[in-house]
């Protein structure tokens, strides 16, 4: 593998063994933070421990991902009910004030028209009378001049004139009657089917504020996901962090242990050294030697 050196040229960390076979580090130099995981291999306690940390990690994985699925199809749901019953008060109230505006505008119309004919007995008494006044000062005149004389064929003529002339005013002032009603009734076709239209259009309308509703829930719905992912992380991160608390926590108890070992094989071998020096005079003693 070109210029890097073997892995025994790296002292594996308390906790950890070297890896047996023909292994190289990764750089030009051997480092704990690059090739201890290419180098050495950890003790069956840390690994049990960081088996359980990732098992424990996946689990809780598992759970957010769950809870952010349900909150988030329960935002979408609460969503679109709120569009839902606001697009609908919205019509209701939208087709109330149109009602009560059209009723209003049919009634004004009507109260207009009343007025301009609240006085067309009187008129009709007033053309009469004056019909019949016109005619008895003109015959008096002439009767009384001595100046014309009164021709009765002349004088029913002008009277069927009069009589023709004012049946001719009542009917135009019926045909205007009649033409004021019927503007009223095409002004009401009219304004019926303006809300006919709208009644038509409105469930589009309806559809569409809901449609952009729901294309703002499903907009941001990954940025919750994200933040629930941000949070995981987070979680894992301090999971990770817990291990390697529990790492160096065993691996204060294995230096703790090894203390003690290295302890014991002093006493032992301090016991050793007695044990010689008890024997030597003993045997001394036996041989009748001095003691040294």
């Amino acid at each position: 593998r070109g210029e890097s050196p073997p892995c025994g040229d790296l002292a594996c960390p308390l906790g950890f063994s070297a890896k047996t076979g023909n292994l190289f580090c990764n750089g030009f130099s051997c480092n704990l933070e690059d090739d201890v995981d290419t180098c050495c291999e950890a003790s069956p306690l840390v690994k049990l421990a960081v088996d359980e940390t990732k098992a424990l990690i996946a689990k809780l994985k598992q759970e957010v991902d769950q809870n952010i699925t349900a909150a988030g199809n329960l935002d979408q749901q609460r969503a679109t009910d709120n569009a839902t019953t606001f697009a609908t008060n919205l019509a209701d109230s939208f087709k109330n004030e149109s009602t009560a505006e059209r009723t209003q505008a049919i009634d004004d119309a009507k109260t207009r028209m009343a007025a301009l004919t609240k006085n067309s007995d009187k008129l009709q008494e007033s053309a009469r009378h004056q019909v019949l006044v016109s005619g008895y000062i003109a015959a008096r005149a002439a009767v009384n001049s001595g100046a014309a004389r009164v021709s009765q064929e002349n004088l029913q003529k002008v009277a069927a004139e009069v009589a023709d002339g004012f049946n001719n005013a009542s009917k135009v002032w019926d045909l205007t009657n009649s033409t004021s009603h019927n503007a009223i009734a095409e002004s009401t076709k009219a304004w019926d089917k303006y809300h006919a239209d709208l009644n038509a259009t409105w469930p589009v309308l309806v559809r569409s504020i809901q449609s952009i509703n729901g294309a703002i829930q499903v907009a941001e719905h990954p940025s919750q996901e994200v933040r629930w992912t941000e949070q995981a992380s987070r979680i894992a991160a301090d999971m990770a962090h817990s291990a390697e608390t529990q790492v160096k926590s065993l691996s204060s108890q294995v230096s703790i242990v090894q203390d003690r070992a290295d302890s014991a094989v002093k006493l032992t071998l301090a016991n050793r050294a007695r044990i010689a020096t008890l024997k030597e005079m003993v045997d001394s003693a036996l041989a009748g030697e001095p003691s040294r």
